[in-house]
This record gives C-alpha cells, structure tokens and sequence, in this order.
C-alpha cells in the first residue's frame, strides 16, 4: 500500500498542470517520466527501436496527462498500448503490430497457468493452451521487417518458463486454430483438402512438430 501511494503521489505531480511548479514538483516530473520511459522501453524494445527518442517522451508526457487508471507503473505497458492505439497517437500497421507482439509475450511471461504436456495422439482432442498464443500479422514482427503476412507462434516453455517464438506457415496456423473444435486428424483432413495438398505425406512431416508441441505443452 505504501508503494502505491507513492506511486499515485508521483503520477499526481506531474499531472500538475500550473505554471507556476516548484524545482521538487519539477523533480517528481523527471522521476516518474523516467521510471515510465524505463518500464516502457523493457516492455517495448523493438518498438522503441522504431521510433525516435522524442516520440517516445510525447507518447509517455500524454499518456500521464491521461490520467492512467493502472495504479502501478510496472502494470501500464497493456493501458500504454491501448491509449496511444485509441487516441491515434501511433498510427503505422508495422508499429501498432510490434506493440501488440510484445504485450503478447509480456502476458505470457507473467502468466500463472501451467499446462501439462503429454503425449500426442492423432486422435485426442487438444486445443491451444493458455501457455501458447497464435497470431496472424501483416507484418514481419519478428524481423520488424515489411512482409504482406506473418503467422507467429508465442508459448511459455514449462521447463524454464521463458517465452519463446517462430514463425509458422500458414497451414500450420490454421491446424492449430482447428483444434479447438476438432481432433488433429479431422483438422488435418479438412485442410489438407482445402489447401490441395496431399493428407498422407503431411501426416508424415508434420507427427514429428506436433509430437514436440505437445511435449513443450502447447497444445
């Protein structure tokens, strides 16, 4: 409760909007603008890395005018993504999609679900677990480089709970959403038949992928 009211003691300050400041009100500015700008750059560095240094500060002076409703700094990256999507302030696909691959892994890192793995099977119903996250971009989030289409693969390793990704095909991104409603050879066979390809020589190549998803708990 201290740290919370310190924290709301700082964010007041700066949102001070008199002319007339004092040098300690001024330093409570500095403080909390640093802190944010901290927080934000740990949360966001390949967005960061895309913007210069002065929009970084105006995005971080508006977003405390704002009034943030999160009482702790360490918990704004999601209300910071939110407010400068919302108010327009950050407008570029390329940019807005970093952002937004990021917090996706900021949630998973914080995440307190665990998922265990098991074998896989043909026939067993799976679906994503909350370990895991797909996501389908119009841009290489990975690279930050142009791409027309990306399909990303975010999960939680149950072993040393670090976050880790990669890129997935297509095809793939769409198996794993078909899991939630159907067992891995039905989602297999309607596919294969929508995208022309051939079921029994996929089965093959993709056992192997699946067997390791299921051993890391992804599905």
């Amino acid at each position: 409760m201290r740290e919370f009211n310190i924290e709301k003691d700082f964010i007041n300050k700066v949102r001070d909007i008199e002319t007339n400041k004092t040098n300690s009100h001024r330093v409570y500015e500095d403080l909390v603008k640093h802190r944010f700008v901290e927080v934000i750059s740990s949360c966001y560095p390949k967005f960061v890395s895309m913007i210069s240094e002065e929009k970084l500060y105006f995005l971080i002076k508006e977003f405390i005018k704002d009034k943030p409703k999160t009482p702790y700094i360490w918990q704004s990256p999601k209300e910071f993504y939110n407010f400068v999507k919302d108010k327009k302030l950050v407008t570029k696909l390329s940019q807005l999609q970093t952002m937004d691959f990021e917090l996706i892994e900021l949630d998973l890192y914080v995440n307190q679900n665990r998922h265990k793995t098991k074998k896989f099977n043909w026939k067993t119903r799976y679906k994503l677990s909350k370990t895991a996250k797909i996501k389908r971009y119009n841009f290489d989030v990975i690279n930050t480089q142009p791409k027309k289409e990306s399909f990303v693969l975010m999960y939680q390793d149950p072993k040393d709970y670090e976050v880790y990704h990669f890129e997935i095909t297509k095809f793939m991104y769409y198996f794993l959403r078909s899991l939630n409603s159907n067992t891995p050879l039905k989602a297999l066979k309607f596919l294969s038949h929508r995208f022309k390809i051939d079921l029994k020589e996929t089965k093959e190549l993709m056992k192997k992928g699946l067997e390791e998803l299921s051993f890391l708990g992804v599905i």
